[in-house]
């Protein structure tokens, strides 16, 4: 029996990492280990795009669409919400965590562009250094 309702989050970005953090969260649920789990994704943003409305709502709609991606994987949803947060990925998540003292972060180990991780640091990477609470990576393997 655990000692306190451990809520998470699932970082999600579409790609099939971050649909098995999903699924594995759903399972989590299922099986009493989770109690709350928010579904994010993170609009990447700079700060001069709100400026561009349409392009700002572009990218709000294909947010929608990966997480209702994210939500269709999961079998199990009492207990899910979902957000879509704007701004750098990796701070918004860390940030939602920290404001909501989250117990977990469940996320894929890469995520859709793994050119830009390799110019500029990955999300996961940034997130496993500046958390404020434990993450959870998911692989994809041979035996998946």
């Amino acid at each position: 029996m655990l000692e306190k309702d451990i809520s998470a989050i699932v970082a999600t970005d579409g790609s099939d990492y971050s649909l098995k953090a999903a699924r594995k969260a759903s399972v989590m649920l299922k099986n009493g280990v989770l109690k709350k789990v928010t579904v994010i994704y993170v609009v990447e943003t700079e700060k001069d795009m709100n400026r561009l409305t349409s392009l700002k709502e572009t990218l709000e709609e294909e947010g929608k669409e990966i997480l209702g991606r994210t939500l269709a994987v999961m079998p199990y949803q009492q207990g899910v919400k979902h957000e879509i947060l704007f701004g750098d990925p990796a701070a918004k998540i860390c940030e939602y965590a920290r404001k909501n003292q989250m117990d977990v972060i469940i996320m894929g180990a890469k995520g859709r562009s793994e050119v830009m991780d390799l110019l500029i640091g990955s999300v996961c990477n940034k997130i496993v250094h500046y958390a404020p609470c434990s993450v959870l990576l998911m692989r994809i393997s041979e035996w998946d």
